[in-house]
């Protein structure tokens, strides 16, 4: 429990194959987006959220991207798909949406083709309203998902949906992603056969996008199978999706469904942690395509999306396999986990039908708005249904007593958001038929220059959650009651101050816990653009966990005793671009441990990191060297370094021990529709001669990867 941020740290980011995208010229390869704009989304988001929102938010800026909404027909729902926007810089857009567009239709066609939404924004918002003014990283990051031309959209007349399939056809661009990732030395498994396939990690996506209409294929496979393990690591998935005019979306294939704070579907926007607690969740049910390449919690089916007004409704129907993997306790089968539900689990006596487990869902999502004398209100309420073929486990393997009888399982919530000028308000609950309930508040201000709030939670011990992201049954994280506050301020442009306090308490998170487990987190963080090119960031962190453990002497007499765990973490970064392509980016990190883990006093632990970035970039060519040093007196004190990598791959890995790791990535664009990325990197250890363990092992003090990229866009 006390490093339960940097556990999630490893769950959201520490991934290496979760999505990133990047962001070139319209009708080029969609191959630039820069790390360091994934960095500052990922630093907005906080680093709390789940792996498959992450990687489902990626792929969704990255579909966005390559089809931009047109300014004439934006909405305030468009924006807060982004995902990385608070809700006073969605109201800042919404507001001054008209005025951009008549701005817009009265320019000459030659300053329109020079135009961008941040270029329209400046210049209207110095005469209509300076209060409204955004960071200008803000709009130019808005700029890349939204269309200015008065050309684009759909047209406001009738149409039928063949029509409409037929009218886009002819606008399609595909765009095709090969990539093949090797590391070395070979693992142990691989060797000595205990392995199948070969150390060989590779991933194919095939996309057609047009305006309306869009269709998707990918499929990866991850290096050597276990013999033993009846989960593979290959994996599939495929989309087709049709925009029918401004109301109907259809989608048929694999999607996702997300809105509010995770306690039914995934969170629309906001964190589960305070940490950067700067958006509130967006009522509105969203649709989208899931693109992944990897495992996840996605539907698999046919979706149906309406827009009416201030009407929205939602409704599918999805049926998919679930590929099992064993869990062992103490080297005895414990049941099977699935794939993007970690902790759901079946029994572990019927081994002969696991692998044919699948899972049903019906569900449907209505969401209105009124709007009256400058008071907003919206409403939403979701509904759901769930079989399982066979039986499931809570995380506890206590379904029975949670009145769950792991087959059927009927979820419902409901939510209102009341906002009037610069203050907001939400709640939301959800439930089941079973029992168990869960419930979000939070009111949020703005005052001139400050921005604060505070929001509670409360999850009870038998909540469940299948596809939501919030605390449940199947999390292992259930019965939590916690609050959070935190305030930032921007005294100028450029300039943003954020601290943050969070305590909760949780009871029976663990089997070996009979008391409360009281847990806290502190921090600030500053962010100061010191001049044009240079950027200066720092953050400090104090995370701790008081909890209560049942332990016996020698005479099998039980005793209870408090454990006490503190971690404090500091991080800085300084960035200068001074122009000619050129960007330089130093990195440190410092982390420290006092206290009690289970079964061993660790008294004090410390590790320090030290990362240096050097990019260049030019039209045709990208070339970036990063260096990282690390010195770490144990794991829990592991030191996390973002890495440059290949397009559309996320990589944030840890280190502990002594080392370094250096690596280069080069980037070749001969044409507008052809890209090569090639990615190499090594890293050494001072104090081991093998790294890794079990099957994945591989002898020596080092560790090698390299990789290729190929993207072809045609339009």
């Amino acid at each position: 429990m006390v490093a339960i941020m940097i556990i999630i740290l490893i769950s959201v980011v520490g991934r290496a194959e979760a999505e990133s995208i990047d962001f070139g010229a319209v009708g080029e390869i969609a191959g630039t987006l820069e790390s360091d704009w994934l960095e500052f989304v990922l630093d907005r988001l906080g680093t709390d959220l789940d792996e498959d929102e992450t990687e489902q938010l990626i792929e969704h800026l990255l579909f966005r991207f390559e089809s931009p909404v047109c300014l004439s027909g934006l909405r305030e729902t468009d924006l807060s798909e982004l995902g990385f926007l608070d809700t006073f810089e969605i109201d800042a857009v919404t507001i001054i949406l008209p005025n951009l567009i008549q701005y817009r239709d009265n320019l000459s066609p030659d300053d329109l083709n020079r135009s961008t939404f941040a270029s329209l924004y400046s210049s209207v918002i110095e005469q209509s309203n300076p209060r409204l003014q955004l960071d200008t990283e803000i709009l130019g990051i808005i700029s890349n998902f939204i269309d200015v031309q008065t050309s684009c959209g759909y047209t406001k007349e009738r149409y039928r949906v063949r029509e409409s399939i037929l009218r886009n056809a002819g606008r399609m661009a595909v765009t095709t992603e090969n990539r093949i990732q090797l590391t070395g030395p070979t693992a142990m498994g691989i060797r000595n056969g205990n392995y199948v396939g070969s150390p060989l990690r590779y991933r194919d996506r095939y996309i057609a996008e047009g305006p309306g209409l869009s269709l998707h294929l990918a499929r990866s496979k991850a290096a050597g199978e276990d013999f033993q393990a009846p989960y593979r690591t290959g994996f599939q998935s495929f989309h087709v999706g049709i925009q029918a005019g401004e109301r109907w979306q259809f989608i048929l294939g694999d999607y996702t469904i997300q809105s509010g704070t995770g306690l039914m579907n995934n969170r629309s926007a906001m964190s589960r942690g305070t940490r950067n607690l700067q958006r509130f969740p967006s009522m509105v049910p969203t649709l989208r395509p899931y693109r992944s390449g990897s495992h996840g919690r996605f539907h698999r089916g046919g979706a149906v999306s309406w827009f009416r007004d201030d009407t929205r409704a939602v409704i599918y129907a999805s049926s998919r396999a679930l590929s099992a993997t064993e869990v062992w306790d103490n080297d005895e089968l414990a049941g099977y986990r699935f794939p993007g539900w970690s902790s759901l689990r079946r029994t572990s006596g019927e081994l002969d039908r696991y692998q044919n487990l699948s899972l049903k869902s019906v569900g449907g999502h209505v969401y209105h708005v009124h709007r009256r004398r400058g008071i907003m209100v919206e409403h939403r309420a979701d509904l759901a249904g769930y079989w399982f073929s066979d039986r499931i486990l809570a995380r506890d393997g206590l379904a029975n007593e949670h009145q769950f009888d792991g087959r059927e399982l009927m979820l419902w919530s409901a939510a209102t958001q009341v906002r009037y000028a610069d203050v907001q308000g939400f709640v939301e609950w959800s439930g089941s038929l079973q029992g168990g309930h869960a419930r979000v508040y939070g009111l949020r201000s703005r005052l001139g220059i400050m921005d604060g709030g505070i929001w509670h939670r409360s999850y009870d011990q038998n909540h469940y959650t299948v596809y939501g992201s919030g605390m449940g049954v199947f999390s292992g994280a259930s019965n939590e009651l916690g609050t959070g506050v935190w305030v930032v301020i921007r005294p100028r442009t450029g300039v943003r101050l954020r601290v943050y306090v969070d305590r909760y308490r949780s009871v029976g998170v663990r089997a070996d816990a009979d008391a409360g487990v009281w847990g806290w987190e502190r921090g600030a963080a500053a962010e100061v653009r010191v001049s044009r090119g240079v950027l200066v960031r720092a953050e400090s962190m104090f995370r701790g966990v008081l909890s209560g453990v049942r332990t016996e002497d020698v005479f099998g007499r039980e005793s209870r005793i408090r454990v006490m765990r503190e971690r404090v973490t500091v991080r800085a970064s300084v960035r200068v671009e001074p122009g000619s392509g050129w960007m330089w980016q130093g990195r440190g990190e410092v982390q420290g441990l006092s206290g009690v883990r289970p079964y061993a006093d660790v008294g004090r632990l410390g590790g320090v990191g030290l990362t240096q970035v050097v990019r260049y970039r030019s039209n045709a060519w990208e070339l970036v060297f990063q260096h990282t040093l690390f010195n770490t007196d144990a794991h829990d004190t592991r030191i996390f370094a973002y890495e440059y990598d290949l397009h559309n791959v996320v990589r944030i890995p840890s280190f502990s021990g002594s080392g370094q790791r250096v690596s280069l990535v080069a980037q070749y664009r001969p044409t507008s529709w052809l890209l090569i990325r090639t990615k190499a990197g090594r890293t050494s250890y001072n104090d081991r001669f093998s790294v890794g363990s079990g099957n994945d092992m591989t002898e020596g003090p080092f560790r090698s990867d390299v990789g290729i990229q190929i993207i072809t866009r045609f339009r």
